[in-house]
C-alpha cells in the first residue's frame, strides 16, 4: 500500500508538474537548477495544479478522483506537445537538465544524490506508520471521514435526511447543545438549522487529497497521505538549506545533517503519522520558500519561479485558516520593489496568487464551513479588539511614516544607514529575550484562564511556558541552537535569507 500510494501520487504530480512547467512562459528557468531542484519544481508545480483542480471539483459538487487523473493527463499531454514543438524549433525547456545522463554527473553529485536517496528511504520507514485514527474527538478523524465522504459523494455538502425530519424540540435530546445555540452532530460537525445540513469544520484542500488516497486504497490509502507530505516537506527543507549554504565547501553535507536531525525529531515524526493538515502546509511553505529564494537570486525577474513561490504560499490559505502570517513576506517585498522602482509585470506571477487564492479560500469557508470560520475569526477579532485596540493608532502612524519615506525614496537608505548599529541591537535583544523566555518567564508568568466557547468551560493557557514546552519536543540544546541560527541569519542578512528570517 505504501509504495502504491507513493508511486501513483508521485507520477500524478510529476506528470502534471511537467505539463505546467512546459506550458509556462518562458519555458525555461533563468536560474540554473540542478536535477534535484528541477525534480522538486516539477513535484511542487504538480501539487499546485492538482490541488486547485481537485478543490474546484469538490466545490462544484462533482469531485471524483478519476476526473483529477484526467485533468493531470490532459495537462501532461499539452506540456509534452509544447515541449516537443520547442525542441523542434531548437529551444531549451525548463526540464532539460533532468535528461543529463548519470554518467555525466560529477562525483560529489553522485555521492549527494545517493545519500539523499538513502535518507528518503529511511524516512519512509519512519513516517509511513500512520496513526489509524478514523473517528473520535480528534481533528484527524474528522479529516479522514471527510475525505472518504468526498470520494463517495463527490461533494463537501453533508446532509442527513433523517435529521431534516427530526422535530427541532428533539435536537437537545439527540444532539449536543453548544453555548451559541447550535448543535454538535458529531465530533467537529455542527448543525445550525432544521434543513438537515451538517457543517464540517476546517478548510478542505487536505480533504481533497485524502479523498484521492481513499480512492487508491480505502482508509488505509488515505492514511498514507500525511506521511507522503512529510517526505516531500523534508526534501524541500533540504533544498532550502542547501541554497542558504550555497558557496560553502561543505554546504550540502551541513544541509543534509540539519534536515536529517529535523526529520527524526519527535514532533516531526508525530505529525508525519497524524492525518491532519500540518504536513501539507509544511511542504507548501518550504517549497514556496525554496522557489522564493531562487527567484530572489534572479533579481525577482523569473516569472516561472515567481508563480511557484506565490502559488505555493497562496495555496496554504486553502489548507489552513491560520496561515495569514505568510503575507508579511510579499508585503515587505512589495514595499522594496516599489520603493526602489524595480517593479516589473512578471512579478505579478508572484503577487496575484497571494491575492486570488486567499479570496477563494474565504469564499470557500463561508460556503462550506461557515460556523468554523465565524468561530475562529469572530472570536479572534473580538479578543484582538479587546486587548490590542491601542496598537491601531501606533500601526497607523508607523504606516504613514513609512509611506512618506517610501515616496521620498529614503526608507531603504535609512535602514541601510542604521543597519550596522541595528544588528548589534537585534543580537543583544534576541539573546536577552531567549534568556528571559527560558529562565525568567516560566517563574514570573501565570496561566491565563478563559472560557472556551465550544463547551463553555474554563480552560488554562500556559503561554508563559511556551519555550520550555518547545524544549520538551526538541530538547534544550536544539532550542538554543535554533535561536543561535536565527540570530546568525539576522547578523548576515542577505537576499537569499531575509524571507526565512521573517
Amino acid at each position: 500500500m505504501v509504495f502504491l500510494v507513493i508511486g501513483l501520487l508521485t507520477l500524478l504530480n510529476l506528470g502534471t508538474g511537467f505539463g505546467l512547467l512546459a506550458l509556462l512562459a518562458p519555458l525555461k528557468f533563468r536560474q540554473k537548477l540542478d536535477p534535484l531542484e528541477r525534480l522538486l519544481s516539477m513535484l511542487g508545480a504538480g501539487v499546485l495544479a492538482n490541488s486547485l483542480l481537485g478543490l474546484l471539483l469538490a466545490d462544484a459538487g462533482v469531485y471524483a478522483s478519476w476526473l483529477l487523473l484526467v485533468g493531470a493527463l490532459v495537462l501532461a499531454a499539452a506540456g509534452f506537445f509544447r515541449q516537443s514543438r520547442r525542441k523542434e524549433q531548437g529551444g531549451s525547456t525548463a526540464l532539460s537538465s533532468l535528461a543529463v545522463p548519470f554518467t555525466q554527473w560529477t562525483l560529489p553529485g553522485r555521492v549527494e544524490y545517493l545519500l539523499v536517496a538513502l535518507w528518503l528511504a529511511g524516512s519512509t520507514l519512519i513516517y509511513f506508520r500512520p496513526h489509524e485514527i478514523m473517528w473520535g474527538g480528534a481533528d484527524a478523524g474528522v479529516y479522514i471521514n471527510l475525505g472518504a465522504y468526498l470520494e463517495q459523494q463527490g461533494t463537501l455538502v453533508v446532509k442527513d435526511e433523517l435529521l431534516a425530519e427530526l422535530p427541532p424540540e428533539l435536537y437537545p435530546t439527540f444532539l449536543r447543545t453548544m453555548p451559541d445555540g447550535t448543535f454538535f452532530w458529531s465530533s467537529g460537525f455542527l448543525v445550525t438549522d432544521q434543513t438537515g445540513r451538517i457543517w464540517p469544520p476546517f478548510y478542505h484542500l487536505h480533504v481533497v487529497w485524502l479523498a484521492a488516497g481513499f480512492a487508491l486504497g480505502g482508509v488505509a490509502g488515505a492514511l498514507q497521505l500525511t506521511p507522503y507530505w512529510a517526505l516531500l516537506a523534508t526534501f524541500a527543507i533540504y533544498l532550502v538549506a542547501r541554497r542558504l549554504l550555497k558557496g560553502s565547501p561543505h554546504g550540502w553535507w551541513l544541509a543534509l545533517g540539519a534536515v536529517g536531525s529535523l526529520a527524526i525529531t519527535a514532533i516531526q515524526v508525530w505529525f508525519a503519522r497524524y492525518p491532519t493538515s500540518e504536513m501539507l502546509t509544511q511542504f507548501l511553505f518550504w517549497f514556496g520558500l525554496w522557489a522564493f529564494i531562487v527567484w530572489g537570486e534572479d533579481e525577482y525577474e523569473d516569472g516561472t519561479l515567481a508563480y511557484l513561490a506565490g502559488g505555493a504560499w497562496g495555496t496554504t490559505f486553502l489548507v489552513r485558516i491560520d496561515t495569514f502570517f505568510v503575507w508579511i513576506i510579499p508585503a515587505v517585498l512589495a514595499v522594496y520593489l516599489i520603493g526602489e522602482k524595480r517593479w516589473q509585470r512578471s512579478q505579478l506571477w508572484f503577487f496575484a496568487p497571494l491575492v486570488i487564492l486567499p479570496i477563494y479560500a474565504t469564499w470557500h469557508a463561508l460556503v462550506f464551513a461557515r460556523p468554523y470560520f465565524d468561530n475562529i475569526y469572530g472570536y479572534a477579532l473580538a479578543v484582538a479588539w479587546q486587548q490590542f485596540w491601542w496598537l491601531l493608532p501606533i500601526m497607523g502612524l508607523a504606516g504613514l511614516l513609512g509611506l512618506v519615506l517610501l515616496r521620498r525614496g529614503g526608507l531603504f537608505a535609512l535602514l541601510t544607514r542604521f543597519w550596522g548599529t541595528g544588528r548589534y541591537l537585534i543580537l543583544i535583544g534576541g539573546v536577552a529575550l531567549a534568556l528571559y523566555a527560558w529562565f525568567l518567564r516560566p517563574r514570573l508568568g501565570s496561566a491565563l484562564e478563559y472560557v472556551n466557547p465550544w463547551d463553555n468551560v474554563t480552560v488554562q493557557q500556559w503561554n508563559h511556558m511556551n519555550l520550555r514546552h518547545l524544549g520538551w519536543y526538541m530538547s534544550a540544546p536544539a532550542v538554543f541552537l535554533a535561536i543561535a541560527g536565527a540570530l546568525r541569519l539576522w547578523w548576515d542578512l542577505q537576499r537569499r535569507t531575509w524571507a526565512m528570517v521573517l
